[in-house]
């Protein structure tokens, strides 16, 4: 099957299974060394209307454009779809800036006292 992808999108596989199985997928005509599935680096899953799905391979494209699809595996249901962990990423890196940002500013009036206290010694 044809499957329309965008690197933009950051494309994945994903499979719906009970159980361990094996699994196999091509992407692309093995022409271009820039369409790829790889192994992701983090696990994901997600759980849309009681089915969950698992993050199987990322997938590489060079531009948006339709590319044949072939996944094989014993009672898998395969799907295409977006990566998730950039948006967790993102997420993140907003809990991260909520807690740093009043922290630097605590830190700067802490420092503007100390200097405003000096100052007023020295004139004293």
């Amino acid at each position: 099957m044809n499957v329309t992808l965008d690197p933009a999108d950051k494309p994945a596989i994903y499979a719906a299974v009970d159980q361990p199985t094996d699994v196999r997928c091509q992407l692309g005509d093995g022409a271009d060394p820039r369409v790829r599935l790889t192994r992701p680096a983090v696990s994901q899953t997600v759980t849309l209307n009681g089915t969950t799905w698992e993050l199987l391979f990322e997938a590489g494209v060079p531009k948006a454009g339709a590319y044949p699809l072939a996944c094989e595996g014993d009672g898998v249901r395969f799907g295409v779809g977006k990566q998730l962990a950039g948006e967790a990423g993102s997420l993140a890196g907003g809990a991260i800036a909520l807690l740093a940002l009043p922290t630097v500013g605590f830190l700067a009036a802490l420092i503007v006292t100390i200097v405003v206290l000096a100052r007023r010694r020295r004139v004293v």
